[in-house]
């Protein structure tokens, strides 16, 4: 449960004049080790609550990169992009997920099949 800083400001006046944890504990509810993470902030930040910190994280492929192999090659497959930025197919397609790229092609299977198709249609 996050408390405000107003609460932490009068719960550590609380204990400093001298009341123990336990009667901190039944005025406030918190513990003597929440008391103690309080005050180490307050001394290292100078503020009663933790700046937060939005951590992301390092992307294998990065949109910059990925869009720019496109545009130079765009007819790779999942695997070739994949060795040309040194990470794994699978991160190549999250990358895809993630950046909301679509990539359609047309196999050469897909013509092969058509021109069967076709071909059946006029004999008949």
């Amino acid at each position: 449960m996050a408390h405000s800083s107003n609460f932490r400001e009068k719960a550590i006046a609380f204990k400093e004049e001298g009341h123990t944890f336990s009667e901190m504990a039944k005025v406030f509810g918190i513990s003597s080790s929440t008391y103690y993470r309080w005050v180490k902030i307050k001394k290292a930040t100078g503020k009663y609550k933790p700046q937060k910190t939005k951590a992301s994280r390092q992307r294998k492929v990065s949109r910059e990169k990925l869009e720019a192999l496109l545009e130079e090659k765009p007819d790779l497959y999942l695997h070739e992009i994949a060795e040309e930025l040194g990470c794994t197919k699978q991160a190549v397609h999250s990358a895809f997920k993630r950046y909301k790229i679509t990539r359609k092609k047309k196999l050469l299977l897909i013509r092969r099949n058509q021109k069967k198709r076709e071909g059946n249609t006029r004999g008949g």
